[in-house]
């Protein structure tokens, strides 16, 4: 949990307000997860802290949805470079790549 802590304070993920006249602050909760590696003996403990967005409604809390993720063509044109240049492939997990989204709607948070 701390972990998760850090990473959402050291991103600026967040600015403590109090809670405007009119606006619904979202609950949240942590999820929990155990998540053991091949070759590794021990588990990793994992926590996050997600928001409880279903309590939001279309047209007064937002007004679309969207999660950016990559195209399929995207995928197709950086294997065909590596192929073509004799490049190496690796994989990456970003953490906190959910702050590279843009809102334009401002979201309060209990």
């Amino acid at each position: 949990m701390q972990e998760e802590i850090d990473s959402l304070h050291k991103n600026h993920t967040y600015e403590l307000v109090k809670l405007p006249k009119a606006k619904k602050a979202l609950k949240n909760k942590w999820v929990y997860r155990i998540k053991q590696e091949e070759h590794t003996p021990h588990p990793r403990y994992k926590a996050r802290l997600v928001v409880k967005g279903f309590s939001q409604k279309k047209g007064v809390d937002f007004d679309e949805i969207f999660s950016p993720v990559v195209k399929m063509t995207s995928i197709i044109v950086i294997l065909g470079l590596a192929v073509r240049l004799n490049l190496e492939v690796e994989q990456m997990d970003v953490k906190t790549a959910f702050l590279h989204g843009d809102l334009e709607e401002e979201i309060y948070v209990e």
